[in-house]
């Protein structure tokens, strides 16, 4: 433990700081960023916005429209678990349509290593203020990125209960107390979901750090931006053999079962009154936890979807095929040994929401992740997902990663209900694609694709 302390003390508080500049603008703030109003949108009254706070629970932007007409019955609550959702332009599209459309941030908004429990009292409160509306007769969750698997916990939970999240094979249980009386959406709305923060964590981890009190010695046979294993400085993407595959994702699922043991044996010294640990909890430096997937630099990694789906075509034409991923790699050799790629955590958080359990066979490929027990974290998108049962659509940009995950998920859901769609060369902003093979203008305004689609599942369903 002295030994773990030390590491921390010589990294510094500045890795606190520079964890913003890890994680990157986020969904949200890209949007706000490059997204204007789509075309569909262009003609409507300007949405009025209000400021709404929800006490400790924190706080909201609420937007509606000057006139309101059928859509005014559908209210809608956009949350994040990490990025603000204030600056989030869907909020303000979505009430240039007829909806009555909050945004929310929890208590914990920017912490970059938040967990869903404190988050979910936000959107009980959210709900809880668009149900109040004399007019609304229905409230949707959007998730949007990591949003996408807290708006599963949060549904999961608030139709089965704490016990949701509880039980013999959670690493952590979550608090029950926390949890109690959450007000149910009527419907979910994913745009390009995540798997969930534990599973996110252990695929950035980086198994070439050889120690955990010596972040900066190497494995040079697990180094990803290495030459020799696969990686091409000059496309700055990875084509890896199967040889390194099998030992990088070996080697990250024991680097995160050792993580694990770590976090247990910090609350141990916590339970036992050790002279070197506080009170209530310790904190857990990890060099090498914000990395960038394997799969984000090999292209041929999760790449596609294993069946045909639904997708809007830049010409307009609603097709059905695979959906294959156009996004281009996303290495980032400066990361390797960078205090930027490291995070800080707690022992207790780490264990409730960045920690799950692989087996021998873990392993991502072309079309899939497996060897991952998914029901050990409270955070699984897809534990979550089997346990609703309300109308799901997701919705999966081609020009992002996100598609196989999308399709996981949509199996895994309960919910006889649901539909996953591709929307063919949008990034994960939603926004055409300009660093694609063909050029921004040939993939057509894919945000007013997204919203009108999105338009005609919210009526039809509510």
């Amino acid at each position: 433990m002295t030994s773990v302390v030390r590491v921390m003390l010589r990294a510094g508080l500045g890795a606190i700081a520079g964890l913003g500049a890890i994680a990157g603008l986020g969904a949200v703030a890209v949007l706000a960023a490059v997204a204007g109003p789509p075309a569909a949108l262009a003609s409507q009254a300007a949405p009025q916005s209000q400021f709404v706070s929800f006490g400790r629970a924190g706080q909201g932007v609420l937007w509606s429209a000057p006139e309101r007409g059928e859509r005014a019955r559908i209210g809608v609550v956009l949350v994040n678990p990490v990025h603000s959702s204030l600056g989030s332009p869907l909020c303000k599209q979505l009430a240039a349509l007829g909806y009555l459309a909050l945004c929310a941030d929890g208590p914990r908004t920017h912490a970059h290593t938040s967990d869903y429990e404190p988050v979910a009292a936000t959107i009980r409160a959210a709900i809880a203020r668009l149900r109040e509306e004399p007019r609304v007769r229905a409230v949707a969750l959007v998730g949007h990125g990591e949003g996408g698997a807290l708006a599963l916990f949060y549904q999961n939970v608030a139709r089965n209960g704490p016990a949701a999240c509880q039980g013999p094979e959670k690493i952590a249980a979550c608090d029950a107390g926390r949890l109690a009386s959450l007000i149910p959406a009527d419907g979910l709305l994913l745009l390009d979901p995540d798997l969930g923060q534990a599973f996110m964590t252990l695929t950035r981890l980086d198994p070439a750090v050889m120690q955990e009190t010596a972040p900066t010695l190497r494995h040079g046979d697990l180094d990803m931006y290495d030459p020799r294993n696969g990686f091409d400085p000059g496309r700055n993407a990875g084509a890896y053999p199967p040889a390194f595959r099998k030992a990088f994702f070996a080697a990250q699922g024991e680097r995160g079962a050792r993580l694990m043991q770590d976090a247990r044996k910090l609350l141990s010294a916590v339970a036992a009154r050790d002279r070197d640990a506080f009170s209530d909890d310790m904190p857990l430096f990890v060099a090498g936890a914000r990395s960038t997937p394997l799969w984000q630099v090999d292209p041929g990694l999760l790449s596609r979807t294993r069946r045909p789906h639904k997708v809007l075509g830049a010409d307009g034409a609603v097709g059905n095929r695979v959906l294959a991923s156009i996004a281009p790699p996303s290495g980032n050799p400066r990361e390797a040994g960078s205090l930027r790629a490291a995070a800080w955590f707690t022992a207790r958080h780490y264990l409730a929401s960045h920690a799950i359990v692989t087996t021998q066979d873990y392993d991502v490929t072309a079309d899939d992740v497996r060897g991952v027990v998914w029901g050990t974290s409270m955070t699984s998108a897809l534990s979550n997902a089997a346990g609703v049962r309300d109308p799901m659509l997701l919705m999966a940009m081609t020009a992002h990663y996100a598609l196989r995950p999308a399709e996981m998920i949509l199996d895994a859901a309960a919910s006889s209900d649901k539909e996953l769609v591709g929307v063919e060369g949008a990034t994960h902003a939603l926004t055409p694609c300009g660093v694609c093979p063909e050029p921004a203008a040939a993939y057509g305004d894919t945000l007013r694709r997204t919203m009108e689609y999105v338009d005609r599942w919210l009526l039809k369903r509510f």
